[in-house]
């Protein structure tokens, strides 16, 4: 289950074509994108 949820047009990538995980964290820095926190929760059901 992740953690974060981030959704974007265009991820940075490498001249192979992988996703650059390391400029996601600079943008995280910089403010430019926000992830939105999803952690999973019991229903009160199940609790």
């Amino acid at each position: 289950m992740p953690e974060y949820f981030l959704r974007l047009d265009i991820f940075p990538l490498t001249a192979s074509g992988k996703i650059l995980k390391r400029e996601l964290v600079a943008m995280v820095k910089r403010g430019e994108i926000e992830p939105m926190p999803i952690r999973y929760q019991a229903s009160e059901e199940t609790a």
